[in-house]
């Protein structure tokens, strides 16, 4: 039986927006992959409880005209973007994106664009140079930051207070980098499928965040200019930033930070409360600093067009220079996973730290998670390191748990009980997720229970009709 393993090289929430994908584990432990990830951590993805025949439900057909109108309105939101401009290398630079959300020039802008010590140009659609504003507060959960501009907007889009409900329906505003006026990239429209705790891997200190998956078709013009994106509702507020897209065989997933939980955070600072400085000092600065470093997108670069060798190399200089960069041992993981006839693995189980009583629950996730990996790899039982990272995780999060139905699987002889536990508690958590959706499909199929895996087909059947739509016209 075929069983699965999910990781992402780079963070899903990483700067510099490196496509995730899936690998497969076949019960013999020998590897496959489709696509070079993000970075890693086990990648599965937790959604809304629901009731098993709730999912089965035809979900309505949209409706055009209120999608066009909606993705015309985020068409206009466009002219409240700010570009970031900063150097990465000889010859070479990185863009970031903000926009602003109040007439007095408050900016949500991503957190790269305040992180690295550079000092970007900005520019705005007009063609507008605009002086490095002041940096006010860092969200780190939300991947952004708070910046004020002397600048007077004509066009802003204020942070919604409230969350986007599972089944509302937003647009995600793609940009074109290389547009001095960002371009016409028609908007991305379609549904919030489900709610969320993941995991962010490129802080300091890992933790587990909200995220939202949107439901719909996504062409490659949409795809290339969604890095740094935001997303409105019909009331034209800012309701989620852009993660990162995962590319599957039948659908590509649309990940989103929602930001409702800081709106009341926007405006001047309250007495008492000072500005950052700029560069951010060492001891304020959240985000792992070996993700910050020239190397690392040239290594992720290299692992995303399978250059294995450069990828090693680039890897085992940034681990050598950050050791004690957890986001760098979990790419060595990774580069084990993918990097079958490389040599020695970057990273061994003592490398890994033994986990502290004071330890994050998130941290303890990650090193749990890492720990089983390499002893799976070792030839040893992976399985009790995987319980203990079940038990670190929140109940919205599937990935160990996920990962642990796989190493049930691949266990001689399969466990399939075991797995079909599992199964049954995050089936619901994952059912945007089609290729998950068939695996427990035939899972059930093995087990005899024929009515349950006709139900998951009919839902596996709605989401390919989903993810192959692309809804609204505007531009």
């Amino acid at each position: 039986m075929l069983a699965r393993l999910y990781f992402r090289i780079g963070g899903f929430d990483d700067p510099f927006q490196i496509i995730s994908s899936l690998y497969w584990v076949e019960s013999s432990n020998s590897f496959k992959f489709d696509h070079p990830m993000k970075t890693i951590s086990c990648l599965c993805l937790a959604f809304f409880a629901a009731p098993l025949s709730s999912l089965a439900e035809a979900r309505p057909e949209p409706d055009k005209q209120a999608d066009a109108a909606l993705a015309k309105l985020a068409a206009e939101k466009r002219a409240a973007m700010i570009k970031f401009t900063r150097k990465a290398g000889e010859g070479d630079t990185m863009n970031s994106l903000g926009v602003f959300v109040s007439k007095d020039g408050f900016a949500l802008v991503a957190l790269d664009a305040v992180t690295t010590g550079q000092v970007p140009t900005v520019v705005t659609p007009e063609g507008k140079s605009l002086r490095f504003g002041t940096i006010l507060k860092l969200f780190p959960e939300q991947g952004a930051a708070l910046m004020k501009f002397d600048h007077k907007p004509d066009v802003i889009v204020p942070v919604g207070k409230e969350e986007p409900a599972i089944g509302d329906t937003i647009a995600l505003i793609p940009w074109n980098w290389e547009d001095p006026q960002f371009g016409k990239i028609p908007p991305v429209v379609g549904d919030i499928m489900v709610k969320r705790s993941d995991i962010s891997s490129i802080l300091k200190e890992p933790k587990f965040v909200k995220v939202l998956s949107l439901g719909t078709g996504l062409s490659s013009e949409q795809g290339k200019g969604l890095a740094g994106s935001f997303a409105v509702d019909r009331n034209g507020n800012l309701v989620a930033r852009f993660i990162g897209v995962k590319p599957y065989p039948a659908q590509t997933l649309i990940t989103l930070y929602p930001v409702a939980d800081i709106a009341d955070e926007i405006g001047p600072l309250a007495d008492g409360e000072k500005a950052l400085k700029h560069p951010l000092p060492a001891d304020v600065n959240p985000v792992d600093p070996a993700t910050l470093d020239r190397d690392y997108t040239r290594m992720a670069m290299a692992m995303m067009q399978r250059d294995l060798v450069t990828g090693r190399r680039l890897l085992k200089d940034l681990m050598k220079r950050y050791p004690n960069s957890l986001g760098t041992k979990m790419l060595a993981v990774s580069m084990m996973i993918i990097d079958q006839e490389g040599g020695n693995p970057l990273l061994q189980l003592e490398d890994v730290s033994s986990v502290e009583p004071n330890d994050s629950k998130a941290r303890q996730f990650f090193l749990h998670g890492m720990r089983s990996v390499l002893l799976a790899n070792q030839g040893k039982d992976p399985i009790p390191e995987m319980i203990k990272a079940v038990e670190c995780s929140p109940q919205d999060t599937i990935e160990a748990r996920c990962n642990l139905a796989g190493f049930y699987l691949q266990s001689s002889p399969p466990r399939l009980g075991k797995a079909a536990e599992l199964y049954q508690q995050i089936y619901p958590l994952v059912s945007d997720t089609i290729h998950l959706v068939e695996e427990y499909e035939r899972l059930l199929d093995e087990l005899g229970r024929q009515k349950e895996a006709a139900v998951v087909n009919e839902r596996y059947y709605d989401l390919l009709s989903i993810y192959r739509q692309q809804r609204g016209e505007g531009r």
